[in-house]
């Protein structure tokens, strides 16, 4: 069995659960706020979660669909038997990712914690994994934005 790491990242939103459940699986949303060229989500227990990224959705820059292992809205939200694509290539290691979605709320706020896992120890996978930190921090500033900009809440 392969050693993993993991990251975990946590933020707080103004708005509900729901609506932050919502701008996770909702694909006009991730389209929004995560900048996909189109997404599809078939939302329940063993359902599909899938973005593609880049101008042309024929020859994607980047495309990444998984399994809904847990489909709890709108607290609960996991991922996993990620396929991840690149046009500029494989990963160069074997990983078996998952992602981990959990919601709270504390005092008038929504906290979102993301667990990924499954990044393995080997100095193959050291830049995915310090990229994949930086894109989790940028797309979850986006998000922030995202949410707390609208007005009411209309998601969901």
């Amino acid at each position: 069995m392969q050693l993993t790491r993991n990251q975990i990242h946590r933020l707080s939103i103004q708005k509900t659960p729901d609506s932050v459940f919502q701008a996770l699986v909702q694909p006009s949303a991730i389209q929004a706020w995560w900048g996909a060229h189109s997404a599809i989500v078939l939302g329940r227990k063993n359902g599909v979660w899938s973005a593609l990224w880049g101008e042309n959705p024929d020859d994607p820059e980047y495309l990444t669909t998984a399994r809904i292992l847990i489909w709890e809205p709108p607290f609960h939200l996991a991922l996993d038997q990620l396929q991840y694509y690149a046009k500029s290539g494989p990963l160069g290691f074997e990983a078996s990712f998952r992602i981990d979605y959990r919601l709270w709320t504390e005092r008038d706020d929504t906290v979102l914690q993301i667990n990924h896992d499954g990044f393995p120890i080997t100095a193959s996978a050291d830049g995915f994994f310090k990229g994949c930190q930086q894109g989790w921090a940028d797309s979850l500033t986006q998000l922030k934005k995202y949410l707390e900009s609208l007005e009411n809440e209309p998601i969901g």
